[in-house]
């Protein structure tokens, strides 16, 4: 687990130093966002509320239901699904008509409207079970259903791109369901009710069958029942029992002969079956007329005949349904009385004294129709009573408030967009500003170098535009430091000076008293080339020179010196032949030049080396040079190549007791900066010091020169 604190104070740095870069990214943000938010399709979304009552109202019913919350809390759940089932949205597509609505019907996507932009075919709308396929998606995709909390309250949603749209498909789902669901409840009544009807044809069969069986049992065993007081009642009943059945069969057998007669016109046959003066006197006058129309002769008009035949045999089918009519009549009263006899006959056979074992037969026939008779009764009681309930059936749900067109779109909701993309901007600006500070931006305070790299940072040196000479001869900036003293640029050098020798002080408690008799050996660097650290190198070497110590300056830098371009001098070979020996016997003091501006002494190179350098700043050569330096100079500055491109620096900084790393201002890779830092740190002594310079300073005046009291 990472431990390390958060520095307030860095981050508070970080933000004031990126402030523009976090306010672009944001305003960049909200710009997205605001292009968003005004290209989407506003929609919007009405909410019909319906209550659920899972009591199963029954209209019919005397008695409170019984409460069962567990239950009716499933049972509002599994409402929900039915709200949006198959069945409900189908019905709603047919009660709006919305296979023909522009939003919800099929229209053509994008791909298709392109193909038919560069005419790569002409794209067809679909049709039929497919169309409503779709139309059935985007209502589906288009409603939604919810519970409100643990109450009985259903929440139906529907979002479209019109409020009085959204309002008329959030209430026509709401009363569709609710139709639906009393349609179910009576779909189910009405079901039970037929299928007691079925049922009814067998309970009737049944108590005819049971009826029978008893007369059938009297009559089989009439004799055993005629015995006694019994007999002459018994054989009475019987025979007006026999005279009303055949009285009955009689006028059956000849009502079903008219009515055969007449559904085949038969009018001979129907007269003779009728039987009454009218019958025959209108059977002759039919004969008569079939006669005269049969005499015509052809051309003759008959309308006259035929119309007179006519109305005779409207007259006779006239008698033969009321013949027909009474004669069912008299077997209806025949069949009443024969079941009267029927009774009176089971009565008289019970009274009478009979054997037990017949007794015991007839009583269980008896009770055989008796629960035939109670079962059929019951089944007819309960067929009125579905008939009834099916017609006062209500649905379990009622609609607690009708949806109202929307006055705002719910999508999008432009202030919380806002809101999120600004939070999001903010983030991703600070992450920008992070990214920025600690890995690809350049170095653009002091306060900053110190908090990406963790050392001293002793000065900013501000850009200066080169002087010249009274020729106009371009100089070098270094130069500042004689023709311009007390210009800017030459105060921000000695606050380096300053830091420099701070970080020496530091150095020397650590020290025995012989080496705080050397001088200090002070190395210029750079994570990069064109970072100026020979401008900074001459610069510095000059501050201290001209602060009374004795300065030499080492152009270090033996694969690229520039030193001496700066010094308007000829290059030397001089340091090249003293490291690698090929100058035996050569004298520090012979290869060491002075500056013309200050008592300082320089020693230059010899231009861009073509062999391997590294191997002359290892050897004993140059620690015998920056030995013997040590010796005679208060201050030795070794300007050395560049970290990153070279080893040469890493090889060198073993010697330095301060490393000055220069830095160009918003120019340096930070990622770079701090990877040539921890390479230095790793090569220096112990208790020597990396302090750096942050220089071509824009933007700003630094501290003193002509910001404070010079001109």
């Amino acid at each position: 687990m990472d431990d390390t604190p958060v520095d307030l104070r860095a981050l508070i740095g970080t933000i004031r130093r990126q402030y523009r870069l976090i306010l672009l990214v944001l305003a960049a943000t909200l710009a997205v966002a605001l292009l968003v938010v005004f290209g989407l399709r506003p929609t919007y979304t009405a909410t019909a509320l319906v209550l659920v009552d899972p009591s199963h109202k029954d209209l019919l019913a005397t008695t409170a239901p019984v409460d069962s919350s567990i239950s009716d809390s499933a049972r509002v759940d599994s409402e929900v699904e039915l709200v949006k089932s198959q069945r409900t949205l189908l019905a709603v597509i047919q009660q709006l008509d919305l296979v023909h609505n522009p939003e919800f019907g099929p229209r053509l996507g994008v791909l298709d409207k392109v193909r038919m932009a560069i005419h790569l075919g002409q794209p067809s709308l679909p049709s039929g079970e497919q169309a409503l396929g779709v139309v059935t998606g985007q209502l589906d995709a288009a409603v939604s259903v919810q519970r409100h909390g643990t109450t009985f309250l259903l929440q139906i949603n529907a979002q479209t791109g019109d409020p009085a749209l959204s309002a008329k498909l959030a209430n026509a789902v709401a009363t569709t369901y609710i139709a639906d669901q009393r349609q179910t409840k009576t779909d189910s009544v009405l079901a039970s009710r037929d299928t007691i009807q079925s049922r009814l044809s067998a309970a009737n069969a049944s108590v005819v069958d049971s009826e029978e069986a008893i007369d059938a049992f009297i009559l089989s065993n009439f004799n055993a029942f005629a015995q006694g007081s019994t007999k002459d009642q018994l054989v009475g009943i019987r025979d007006r029992l026999q005279a009303v059945e055949n009285d009955e069969s009689a006028k059956s057998g000849k009502a079903d002969s008219i009515a055969k007669a007449l559904d085949g016109a038969d009018w001979a046959q129907l007269t003779a079956l009728a039987a009454t003066d009218a019958a025959t006197t209108l059977g002759q006058r039919h004969g008569d007329l079939q006669k005269q129309i049969a005499a015509l002769t052809p051309g003759t008009d008959g309308s006259g005949l035929r119309a007179q035949l006519a109305d005779v045999e409207a007259q006779l089918r006239q008698l033969a349904r009321a013949e027909i009519a009474s004669l069912r009549s008299d077997v209806a009263a025949d069949k009443a009385q024969g079941t009267d006899l029927k009774s009176q006959l089971r009565n008289a056979a019970v009274a009478g004294d009979l054997p037990p074992a017949l007794l015991t037969n007839l009583y269980e026939l008896q009770q055989s129709a008796q629960v035939a008779r109670s079962q059929y009764q019951s089944l007819i009681a309960r067929e009125k009573d579905l008939e009834t309930e099916a017609y006062l059936q209500v649905a379990d749900s009622r609609l607690a408030s009708e949806a109202t067109p929307p006055s705002s779109p719910s999508f999008p909701n432009t202030r919380l967009i806002l809101s999120l993309a600004g939070l999001a901007g903010l983030a991703l600006g600070f992450g920008a500003a992070m990214l920025r500070e600690n890995l690809i931006g350049g170095f653009v305070s002091l306060t900053q170098v110190h908090a990406v790299l963790r050392v001293p940072a002793i000065a900013a040196v501000p850009w200066q535009r080169p002087p010249r000479s009274d020729s106009l001869k371009p100089l070098s900036v270094a130069d500042l430091m004689t023709t311009a003293p007390l210009s800017a640029y030459a105060e921000s050098i000695r606050m380096a000076q300053v830091g420099v020798d701070q970080a020496l002080r530091r150095r020397y408690k650590r020290l025995d008293e012989a080496e705080q008799r050397l001088g200090a050996l002070v190395m210029v660097s750079s994570a990069e080339p064109g970072e100026g650290k020979t401008t900074i190198s001459l610069s510095l070497a000059r501050a201290f020179a001209a602060s009374g110590r004795s300065t030499l300056l080492i152009d270090g830098d033996l694969r690229l010196p520039r030193l001496h371009q700066h010094l308007q001098m000829e290059p030397s070979a001089g340091l090249m032949n003293y490291l690698s020996g090929a100058g035996n016997g050569t004298r520090l003091d012979e290869i060491i030049v002075a500056d013309r501006a200050l008592d300082l002494r320089v020693i230059v190179g010899a231009g861009r080396s073509e062999a391997p350098t590294n191997q002359f700043v290892t050897n004993r050569s140059l620690n015998n040079l920056l030995s013997a330096a040590r010796r005679h100079f208060d201050m030795v500055i070794v300007d050395t190549p560049p970290i990153t491109p070279a080893v040469d620096g890493l090889y060198l900084a073993e010697h330095a007791d301060v490393v000055v790393f220069v830095l160009n201002w918003a120019h340096t890779s930070q990622l770079i900066a701090r990877s040539a830092v921890e390479a230095l740190q790793s090569s220096v002594p112990e208790g020597a010091e990396i302090v750096a310079v942050l220089n071509q300073q824009r933007g700003s005046t630094p501290r003193g020169g002509d910001y404070y009291g010079y001109g």
